[in-house]
Formats: structure tokens, C-alpha cells, sequence
């Protein structure tokens, strides 16, 4: 049942019903229900909100479900969750239900209406309507929306990583870069928001990550930071080529150098000191350190590119 619901709902906004009673007279009524409550939200005023407690039907649920046309994935262990809680009794009309936004989209309860059609079973659910269209990011649903979560929705590709990047970004711009930054999930969308251009890396760091068995998120914040600040960065491409490809590098070239570290996983801590350097923080560091030394066409060491706890985050060269 479930495999079928995730290619019922979480794409298509034509929705192909898949209980029989999907036609009868109660889900008209139903259908007719939710037309006339999103019609009339949507002329709310900011602030303005209708909360109504209904027993959402399975054919209710599905037609509530085809306004789900910009959330995040579906679950399945949450909606197996929910689903066990409905047949056990154990559902609770609580403050918590469905939520719709002024634009007459569902923003917040698809992984309970998923829960009610795969367990054939009505439940009692409260349903709001008119909440503003940029509060998803504050919205949890019962199962809380992370940061690549709340960037996926905003419509970025590769959410994830970007989620990550803003993350690490936030921690090497800091006066404290050897502490991890903590973002909510909004804050981690303001942040992809801000740096835009960290989404023209991101499928480099995604090859970078494939080739050399890694994390894409220190290289996509480091190619971010050189394509910034780096008075050579025309050259990024040619050093992110050498970097997936390794060929024809002599052992001592930078890029080279910097493959075998990334790959062996010697950039947990930096040279000297006692304070802890993770790894993100570290690679990212050694990836623009071994750019300051392509771009000037030195050779280095493993100690050249390994940033020390003493010094300040290295800047693109």
C-alpha cells in the first residue's frame, strides 16, 4: 500500500484514488468541504487562521493529500508510526493536526493523512486553514524538518549538501572555527539564501565526493570561498579536474598530495596544539591551502596543507 501512495502523492498533482469509495457521495461532499474552506483562506488576511476538528475519511485524506504538491519526501517509517497508533487505539486529537496554506497547499500533517489511508482507518484530526506560505520552515508535522529538509522545499537541488555547506560555512567565517555551528532549520535556509553561488559547486563537490570516497561538503564550501575571494579563480576548474582525475600530477604536486590526504583521512586534527580540528573543517582548510600552492605553482607536503589549530582559516590566495 505504501509504495503505491508514495507514487500516488509525493509528485503528481493528479492524483489517481486508490479506494474504490473515492466517487460516493460522502467524498463529493468531502472534496466540495475542502474546495470551499481553501477558497475562502485564501483571502485571509496575514495572521488570520480557521482551525475545524474533522474525521478525515481515507478518501479525505487522499484528496488533502493532492495539495501536497511542495513538501518534503514522505517517510515511511513516520507514516508506519502513525499508522500503528491508529490501530491501536492510540490517536489523539491533540492541538497538532493539518495544515493548509493560503495558497491552498498542504504545509504541515501529509505523513498523518498518509498514516489514515494506509491504515483504512478515519481518524479525528483538527484541520487549519490560511497559514502564511513561508511558514514551512517553522512547521513540524510530528516529525521535525531538518535543515536539508526546509531547503529541499524552498526548491533547491542537492538540499542536503547545501544544508551541510551552510553549516560549515557559518563555522569557518566564525571567530571560533574549531566549534560546530548550530543552525535551526530556517537559519540554515537564510544562509543558502545568502550564498547562492554555493549551489554552482555543488555537483563538482558531489564528484569530488564520488572519486574520492569523501564528504562533499568541505569541498563545496571550499570552491565556494575561492570562486569568492581568490583573484585566480578562473583557474577552479583545471585544479577541481586535477582533483577528481589525479592525472599526470608528480607525487609532490599540491593536488596530488591533497588526494592522498582526503583519501587516508589525515585531516582530523590540525598540526601542533591541543584543540580538535573535525574533519570538515580540516579538509576544507587543506583543499584551500593546496589552491594557495596550485595557483603559485609550488610543491607541497602533507604538513604544508594541514592547518594548524595556531593559525587563523586559511583564505583563498
Amino acid at each position: 500500500m505504501f509504495e503505491a501512495l508514495s507514487r500516488t502523492h509525493q509528485h503528481d498533482k493528479e492524483v489517481t484514488p486508490l479506494f474504490s469509495a473515492a466517487n460516493d457521495k460522502e467524498t463529493k461532499r468531502s472534496a466540495a468541504w475542502l474546495a470551499a474552506r481553501l477558497e475562502r483562506s485564501n483571502k485571509f488576511r496575514a495572521g488570520e487562521l480557521e482551525t475545524e476538528t474533522v474525521t478525515i475519511t481515507p478518501a479525505l485524506a487522499e484528496l488533502m493529500l493532492g495539495k501536497n504538491t511542495n513538501n518534503r519526501a514522505i517517510s515511511p517509517r513516520g507514516v508506519r508510526q502513525y499508522a500503528e497508533s491508529l490501530r491501536n487505539g492510540d490517536w489523539a486529537l491533540t492541538h497538532q493536526g493539518i495544515a493548509f496554506s493560503r495558497s491552498g497547499e498542504l504545509v504541515d500533517g501529509q505523513h498523518r493523512l498518509a498514516a489514515i489511508i494506509e491504515a483504512a482507518i478515519p481518524a479525528l484530526t483538527r484541520v487549519t486553514f490560511g497559514v502564511a506560505d513561508d511558514a514551512f520552515a517553522f512547521l513540524d508535522g510530528g516529525i521535525k524538518r531538518t535543515g536539508g529538509h526546509v531547503v529541499g522545499i524552498a526548491g533547491y537541488q542537492y538540499s542536503n549538501n547545501l544544508a551541510a555547506a551552510a553549516r560549515l560555512l557559518c563555522q569557518v567565517r566564525s571567530d571560533n572555527p574549531f566549534r560546530q555551528a548550530k543552525l535551526t532549520a530556517s537559519e540554515t535556509l537564510d544562509v543558502v539564501r545568502e550564498n547562492e553561488g554555493m549551489c554552482d559547486w555543488c555537483s563538482p563537490a558531489d564528484r569530488v565526493k564520488k572519486r574520492l570516497k569523501s564528504s562533499a561538503t568541505p569541498p563545496l564550501v571550499a570552491f565556494y570561498l575561492i570562486s569568492q575571494q581568490s583573484s585566480s579563480a578562473d583557474r577552479l576548474t583545471d585544479f577541481i579536474e586535477n582533483l577528481v582525475t589525479g592525472e599526470f600530477l608528480r607525487s609532490n604536486h599540491p593536488v596530488h598530495r591533497l588526494r592522498d590526504m582526503i583519501m587516508v583521512g589525515k585531516l582530523a586534527r590540525g598540526k601542533g596544539g591541543d584543540i580538535p580540528i573535525t574533519r570538515n573543517v580540516g579538509e576544507c582548510a587543506a583543499i584551500i591551502l593546496a589552491w594557495n600552492r596550485f595557483v603559485k605553482g609550488r610543491n607541497a607536503t602533507e604538513r604544508q596543507l594541514t592547518w594548524s589549530s595556531a593559525d587563523s582559516f586559511p583564505v583563498p590566495e
